[in-house]
């Protein structure tokens, strides 16, 4: 009778007692498993400190990067010239990246910028006419985005470059004029610059250091800015390192004379400005001044009309 007096009370136990019961029954179950994979771990950590070390593996298997699908998609999608072409590109807005891999994230934009609008204009239920312009407009803006932003970069760059060539100019002939050479002129000079400049003299230097000649080195540079001051600055070194003849003078004259042509630009554009401001005056600001001074008076007309009617 005892034993069947207990089998109700048992039966007869709270639900929140059995959820609370097993819920701890498998908490110590989940806590007896982790630190079992614990001590697992560390006796395998403890063999392999044991053993002797291995060498590392051959640099050829690396691991897969982020960009290596857009260079693969890039290199099958493309040919030679096209990637010469935006590898200059990629040169002169000072990005890091390989061709093939801007080229890859190029087409992709462009391929997720067209379906990503047609199944807008799906969702959307746009008629069918508006199902067709709208991929091919995401497409033909995400197409001409690309080459369009590099051009922007480049030509901010360009921009920042000449604006710190002349200053550049002037600490070289100092080092010069110091006893330097040219190529110790640079070495010291490349740490104190910052920004595109340090860049684009960093790309100079790295050419010399892997054995290319003063010309050689320059003309690169030349044609990686797209300056006529450079040009003209990489003619002089040439022709001073053929003829003999002072680098110092021919660099501080080059350096006037970028000065002086950046003043005349200057007042070109301040001669020009009321002429450009015209435009805007007249359709923006005009009428906004009528309204706001004529407004009032034809206000009070009105009301005069309609109290006279």
């Amino acid at each position: 009778m005892a034993h069947l007096a207990l089998g109700p009370a048992r039966l007869n136990m709270p639900p929140a007692l059995l959820w609370a019961l097993g819920w701890l029954l498998a908490g110590l179950g989940a806590g007896a498993m982790a630190w079992h994979r614990r001590l697992q771990a560390a006796r395998r950590a403890r063999l392999v400190r044991m053993r002797p070390q291995t060498p590392a593996p051959p640099a050829a298997l690396h691991p897969v990067r982020w960009d290596d699908g857009f260079a693969w998609l890039g290199h099958r999608l493309s040919s030679p010239k096209t990637r010469e072409r935006w590898r200059a590109r990629l040169e002169a807005a000072q990005l890091p990246w390989s061709p093939e891999a801007a080229i890859g994230m190029w087409v992709v934009a462009i391929v997720a910028a067209t379906l990503g609008l047609e199944a807008l204009a799906v969702f959307a239920r746009l008629p069918a006419v508006d199902r067709l312009l709208f991929p091919a407009v995401g497409g033909g803006v995400a197409y001409l985005f690309g080459p369009a932003h590099l051009r922007t970069l480049a030509d901010r760059r360009r921009q920042e470059f000449a604006e710190a060539f002349p200053d550049v100019l002037d600490l070289l002939a100092v080092s010069l004029a110091a006893g330097l050479t040219w190529e110790a002129a640079l070495g010291y000079l490349i740490p104190e610059l910052e920004g595109t400049v340090r860049h684009v003299l960093d790309l100079l230097w790295q050419d010399l250091k892997l054995g290319l000649s003063r010309r050689e080195a320059l003309e690169r540079l030349a044609r990686r800015t797209g300056l006529e001051a450079v040009e003209r600055v990489a003619t002089l070194v040439i022709q001073a390192e053929q003829l003999g003849s002072s680098l110092y003078e021919a660099l501080t004259r080059e350096a006037e004379g970028l000065r002086a042509a950046r003043l005349s630009q200057a007042r070109e554009r301040a001669t020009r400005l009321p002429v450009q401001m015209t435009i805007p005056i007249v359709f923006f600001l005009l009428p906004a001044l009528y309204v706001v001074l004529l407004g009032p008076a034809a206000l009070n007309v009105l009301k005069t009309l309609a109290g006279g009617g």
